[in-house]
């Protein structure tokens, strides 16, 4: 894949918006200036690999080589769920108050909050922008551009549930309802476009893709939890400390109401983070953790085998690779 900021607007389209080169300039430091940097830093691109798989499970698996153009597709549809990521990340980075992001500072912590807010917000509508080039038909491009336009607004609302959620107020049934509802619409709506965008590209869809993007996006937003409970990282404990919906709450509610209880006073005590790795240690939650997600994704491959081993069994051992890619990008 090419680097996402070369997919920024060229200098000739910021002429045409300004002749004043004064103007430009400005729009420069404060828009694609600050999106370069932070587009030129390394991500995981999974979700750009996940273009590509909708692409194949949205029609016959014949085992040919794709054409030059259909890898461009595939190419610039990776390029556009990367870009509507980035900025969703660049704006949940200042709801969230983080304060780096892939090994460096976060945008608005290096440019001021005003330049980071816009630039993530301009990110969507650039990369809506982006579909009208693709070499599709015009209806094809119109439902790829609707079917983005309400996968968004469900990534908003889950964006809302994490956000507006005191997650240790709640009922312990509460806690996990509310937690797999954050995790489904926020992550899963962003892999569910990716999956779209490949079966719009392949010109075919399928009703078992309906499911697929939801499902993988809980499972990755269960891996990115479980991660940030284990690693050390300057964002370890984000989701406890400011008491948002995640799979770690999920599961602890699970427990006996002591050992919850127990859970949630650990909690209070971060970034001290001594009574939370003695309660860890005591009550055994992070093999339970493992456990519950490791659970999850066996019942996935369960059901994926079901569906697609017939059909697409050599998409389908991508698909369980991936799984483990996954993991391996998120908890160890």
């Amino acid at each position: 894949m090419n680097q996402l900021s070369d997919v920024l607007p060229p200098s000739s389209a910021i002429d045409a918006v300004f002749s004043s080169q004064g103007l430009q300039e400005i729009l420069a430091d404060s828009l694609l200036g600050p999106l370069e940097d932070f587009l030129r830093r390394p991500g995981k691109n999974l979700r750009a690999q996940i273009v590509e798989l909708g692409y194949r499970l949205a029609g016959p698996e014949d085992g040919s080589e794709k054409s030059l153009s259909i890898r461009a597709l595939l190419n610039h549809g990776g390029q556009i769920v990367e870009l509507i990521h980035g900025g969703s990340l660049i704006v949940d980075d200042i709801q969230d108050g983080s304060q780096t992001r892939r090994d460096a500072p976060a945008l608005h912590v290096a440019h001021g909050i005003p330049v980071a807010l816009n630039a993530g917000n301009w990110l969507y509508f650039w990369a809506l922008t982006q579909i009208r080039t693709m070499n599709l038909s015009r209806m094809a491009r119109r439902d790829l551009t609707d079917d983005i336009i309400a996968l968004m607004m469900k990534a908003h609302a889950g964006q809302a549930l994490d956000i507006g959620t005191r997650i240790d107020l709640l009922r312990g049934e509460d806690v996990i309802e509310t937690s797999l509802a954050a995790m489904e619409l926020k992550t899963g709506a962003l892999l569910s476009l990716a999956i779209r965008i490949g079966a719009g590209i392949r010109g075919m869809n399928h009703k078992a893709l309906e499911m697929l993007g939801p499902q993988l996006g809980v499972l990755l937003q269960m891996y990115d939890d479980v991660g940030n409970l284990l690693r050390p990282s300057p964002k370890r404990y984000e989701d406890l400390i400011r008491r948002r919906p995640s799979w770690v709450w999920a599961v602890a509610s699970t427990m006996d109401s002591r050992s919850f209880a127990g859970f949630k006073e650990c909690v209070h005590e971060l970034p001290d983070d001594r009574a939370l790795s003695a309660w860890l240690h005591r009550c055994r939650f992070t093999a339970l953790l493992r456990q519950r997600t490791e659970l999850y994704r066996e019942l996935l491959e369960v059901s994926w085998k079901d569906e697609w081993k017939a059909t697409h069994p050599e998409t389908l051992r991508g698909l369980l690779t991936l799984t483990r890619t996954l993991e391996l990008a998120y908890v160890t």
